[in-house]
């Protein structure tokens, strides 16, 4: 870049972002993305004619192999260039970073001539350009194959219009400098080591109940990724997951569970609290307006309304306070792939929403949820607050595959006068979803521990009356420290199926080993007894069957145990491959689940997995059938 000006006012760093994100794996090999690293420059020059404000940006692609260390030496930059003023002199060439008298940086050397250097000097190159008018700018963020990954600003715009809906849904990391307050205000849980080469956002749910049964010494079979077959060697019987559901819930309870009307109806009749309403159709209400609005004023706001057959939070609207709003919320309902069913209209029981994942003999954990909200510090916008709360939730194996949707974000914010170039007060809190529903961007936290035992009693009485051996109990309380009958409570839906990682895995709390708690009651009652979970590091033995043979499945298996860190060896051995795997427990049943897939020609069609107690030597090697141990 060239900058004919010879001499520049000073300029200030007010404030350096760092964002970190998956690249693209096209034109990569390995199992791990590359990392892109982008830091933006936020600062102000002062000269005769007023302070004016200037913005840049820098960026660059990281091999997979340099992720952690190159993101280390872009913070360790920024944390650098907080407070620091930019002098030039004789152009270019001379330009100096200066802090509290000190020179910090000649051109790009702050971060060294790597990728998070060139970043960084690219950043200041830039910022310097604007502040003397003579700003030329790529348009687009690219990677080495020129695609757009993401777009971070558009042609000619300035980078304050970086497509924040994009770096949203795939940050990873987030870094401010000087720091910024925290999203949320009480200390949150940290995760690590759920990132691994080939699982960027951790494990799917079903390969936990693996795990489990593994560590309680069951041998596994799967046939695909969606169930799980596990059994005892010796013992005739075996017990079956696929996803929460398991072989030893009865097809009429899920029948009963999956209609919240005939639920309702059932969990009254036992004696749970449930919520006065009533259900319609969309064509019943367009044919009757006054009759339904009669309904509405008897029942009284404020009120909620859902589809009789929805799940997950979808189709949702609490808290509706007038007829307007409930017209609209019915509206939204019939749009949507529940339009043609029944919509319930029920009275909204005041408190908050709580998850009790229950046995039918005791509670294993519950779980308050609350609504997606960032919250204003009086300097970021919206969407950089959401920028952030996404990086965190990235972080959280249970949260990161769930993205906000920014069509609903649109609507709520608009609800609340705001958009996201919005710019909330200190402490200012903003929904960004109509619902408390984790898979809609809401916050975790494991309160069993605090939770009164009334509360506890119904929860296990609602999965009773259902005819489950364990459910998920949603229920609304005012405060799950009191007793039921002190307040206004009820349950809300019974579910069949109920996640298991955001117990694991709470944004705030304890977490609870949910999933193993499930494997142990349905193996004892399918006569299957279970010892103790053996903890710490894994020894496995896999047999592969299928189409493996002659398309490279041991040499590819190698590679991806390699690149894992695990130890062990592999051979084939007649129609099939055979090998044995130690390490870490998350990392071995990664590589199960990468082996359902193998190479580009394999077709594997059965995995049978047992743990063993062989010893194994570090390395992983790729064994001969003359070599390997039968």
């Amino acid at each position: 870049m060239s900058i004919s000006r010879k001499h520049a006012d000073s300029l200030r760093i007010d404030e350096v972002q760092l964002y970190g994100y998956d690249g693209p794996k096209s034109g990569y090999n390995g199992l791990s993305p590359p990392l892109g690293l982008l830091i933006r420059l936020r600062g102000h020059r002062e000269d005769k004619s007023g302070r004016s404000s200037v913005e840049s940006f820098g960026e660059a692609m990281v091999s997979p192999v340099h992720r952690e260390k190159e993101w280390e030496r872009l913070r360790k930059a920024a944390s650098q260039l907080e407070g620091g003023e930019l002098t030039l002199r004789r152009g270019l060439r001379d330009i100096l970073w200066t802090r509290r008298g000190r020179n910090l940086l000649q051109r790009n050397e702050l971060a060294g001539d790597g990728p998070a250097g060139a970043a960084v000097g690219q950043a200041i190159e830039r910022l310097v350009a604007r502040a003397c008018g003579e700003a030329k700018e790529p348009a687009t963020l690219r990677d080495r194959a020129g695609a757009k990954w993401p777009t971070v600003i558009a042609a000619g715009t300035a980078s304050s219009e970086i497509d924040f809906k994009t770096l949203a849904q795939v940050t990873d990391w987030f870094e401010v400098y000087p720091p910024a307050e925290e999203p949320y205000p009480a200390p949150r849980n940290t995760y690590s080591g759920h990132r691994m080469p080939g699982a960027p956002h951790g494990l799917p749910q079903l390969y936990y109940f693996e795990l489990a049964a593994l560590r309680y010494g069951l041998t596994t079979r799967r046939y695909s990724n969606r169930f799980l077959l596990a059994e005892q060697p010796g013992n005739e019987a075996s017990i079956g997951f696929s996803a929460a559901d398991s072989t030893h819930v009865s097809i009429p309870s899920c029948t009963v569970v999956k209609d919240k009307l005939v639920a309702k109806a059932i969990l009254g009749a036992a004696g749970v609290p449930v919520p006065q309403g009533f259900t319609l159709t969309a064509r019943q209400l367009r044919a009757d307006v006054d009759a339904f609005e009669r309904q509405v004023q008897k029942l009284g706001f404020p009120l909620v309304a859902k589809p009789a057959r929805g799940h997950m939070g979808y189709g949702v609207t609490a808290n509706i306070t007038s007829m307007g709003q409930l017209h609209q919320a019915i509206d939204r309902i019939a749009e949507s792939e529940y339009g043609s069913g029944r919509i319930i209209v029920e009275r909204h029981v005041k408190g908050s929403d709580y998850r009790v994942f229950a046995t039918d003999q005791k509670v294993l954990c519950v779980m308050k949820r609350t609504r997606a909200a960032v919250i204003g510090n009086g300097r970021h916008t919206v969407a950089e607050l959401m920028v952030w709360a996404g990086a965190i939730r990235r972080s959280n194996p249970n949260l990161s595959r769930i993205r906000f949707k920014f069509d609903v974000v649109a609507n709520v914010l608009a609800e609340q006068g705001l958009d996201f170039s919005s710019v909330p007060k200190s402490g200012q809190e903003v929904w960004l979803a109509r619902s408390d529903s984790i898979s809609q961007g809401g916050v975790s936290t494991e309160l069993l521990d605090q939770t009164h035992q009334s509360i506890l009693d119904a929860s296990v009485s609602a999965v009773q009356a259902v005819g489950m051996p364990y459910a998920g109990i949603d229920f609304f309380l005012e405060d799950h420290r009191k007793p039921l009958e002190s307040q206004e409570s009820s349950v809300i839906e019974v579910n069949n199926a109920p996640g298991t990682l955001g117990h694991l895995y709470p944004m705030f709390g304890r977490g609870v080993d949910v999933v193993a708690e499930l494997v142990a009651l349905t193996a004892q009652r399918s006569g299957i007894e279970v010892t103790e979970a053996v903890s710490g590091d894994m020894t496995v033995e896999m047999r592969i069957s299928g189409h493996v043979r002659n398309v490279g499945f041991c040499e590819w298996l190698t590679k991806v145990a390699t690149e894992l860190g695990l130890d062990g060896w592999v051979f084939s051995t007649g129609d099939d491959i055979a090998a044995v795997v130690s390490g870490p427990q998350m990392k071995v049943l990664n590589l199960l689940k990468l082996s359902f897939k193998g190479p580009a020609k394999g077709r594997p069609e059965e995995i049978v997995t047992q743990p063993v107690s062989t010893v194994v030597p570090p390395g992983f090697e790729n064994r001969d059938r003359s070599s390997a141990a039968p």
